[in-house]
């Protein structure tokens, strides 16, 4: 059970919130108002009760870090997808999100990319399989527990001419 208390530390006080994460480390953030502490701890007890807790400071990696440690396990998918994958990596997704914080990145983020993708003149194809990958690497980033929920959610793609029949 996470658990709030005051600290008073030359002078000036904040409220620490403190909980066991789900490898059972202890953990701690500190706020500088009660109300804050106690609507984290709060939503931390929320999360760990439905399963969708994710520690905060692993919301921290790097989108690029995780994206290489992401592709070091695609062993499962043929050597020309690998290459297809890090190419769309390296010229779509790393350039804009590479240096952003997994939890810093906002399903408004992502519908915005594929916007702007498809503003540069990019092939519907290939919007699609960018943000393909783009969605594969943050819903593993769930999967390991990084993050508590992909942004890659409710975005629409634009049509390609094959599947506009002129309606």
């Amino acid at each position: 059970m996470a658990t709030v208390r005051k600290r008073v530390r030359d002078g000036r006080t904040s409220w620490e919130v403190r909980w066991y994460d789900a490898d059972r480390r202890l953990r701690g953030k500190t706020f500088k108002r009660q109300v804050d502490a106690k609507q984290f701890r709060d939503q931390v007890e929320v999360d760990k009760r439905a399963g969708t807790y994710a520690d905060p400071a692993l919301g921290k990696t790097p989108l690029a870090k995780w994206a290489a440690r992401w592709e070091a396990t695609q062993v499962h998918l043929r050597r020309s997808t690998q290459t297809r994958d890090r190419l769309l990596l390296e010229r779509f997704i790393l350039p804009r999100f590479g240096r952003r914080q997994l939890a810093a990145i906002g399903q408004l983020d992502i519908r915005t990319w594929v916007a702007d993708l498809t503003a540069q003149g990019l092939a519907p194809a290939t919007v699609a399989k960018t943000y393909q990958v783009m969605n594969k690497v943050m819903s593993a980033a769930v999967d390991a527990g990084l993050i508590a929920r992909s942004p890659c959610r409710a975005i629409k793609l634009p049509e390609s001419s094959a599947n506009h029949h002129g309606s």
